[in-house]
């Protein structure tokens, strides 16, 4: 297991890339955080039983998933942490906690329901691994993984069961779909979500990377 990746178990949020600066003197910057899953939310009993616990897993369940979150900075607090722009930090194996680079407790808050983003279009849904070609599905609709960082710690992760026209507040904790986690469909159902082809590259990490 490489280093970024033993950097990723301890919980903490780790800075994945950074974009290019904008006409705002705005930089993007993706961060990634693994998290434990309700042992409710798992979709096989013995499986979380037998590969929770497993501290050289790196490809195989391992109790965790992953949450994936970008947030526009201003370039003068770029510089001020010390950062590079347009460089992915996963790639070169360097392992910046947001909480030493910003000098605050940064994570990750997220929800999960069967309602899109509008203001994120291009957020696709949740897919059980980076090449797949099914959608995880609730009573038919695809679920979708929202992120959005916060400062301190969100409410403890938990299980709820969102109807499809509910909308939940990703600020308020972590929330998983209850339901969800068994009922897949072939992304063929869904042709309009996945029309830019290049986008199907960076499904996994855009909706969360790892299946459960």
């Amino acid at each position: 297991m490489d280093t970024f990746s033993k950097a990723l178990k301890s919980g903490k949020v780790l800075i994945l890339q950074t974009g290019g600066i904008n006409a705002k003197e705005q930089v993007g910057v993706q961060f990634i955080q693994k998290i434990k899953v309700p042992t409710t939310g798992t979709p096989n009993a013995a499986l979380s039983l037998f590969q929770a616990t497993n501290p050289n897993s790196n490809s195989s369940y391992d109790g965790m998933t992953s949450l994936v979150a970008w947030q526009a900075v201003h370039q003068g607090v770029i510089e001020k942490a010390g950062l590079e722009v347009e460089t992915n930090y996963r790639d070169l194996g360097k392992v910046i906690y947001a909480s030493d680079a910003f000098g605050a407790d940064i994570q990750i808050a997220m929800c999960e329901n069967t309602a899109n983003n509008e203001a994120k279009p291009s957020l696709l849904p949740k897919i059980p691994g980076a090449t797949s070609t099914e959608v995880i599905c609730l009573n038919g609709q695809p679920v979708y993984r929202h992120t959005a960082i916060v400062v301190g710690t969100p409410a403890a992760n938990s299980i709820q069961g969102f109807t499809p026209d509910e909308q939940c507040t990703e600020s308020e904790g972590r929330y998983f779909l209850t339901g969800a986690v068994t009922e897949r469909k072939p992304q063929a159902n869904f042709p309009d979500i996945f029309t830019n082809a290049s986008t199907r590259v960076n499904a996994a990490v855009a909706a969360g990377d790892d299946a459960f």
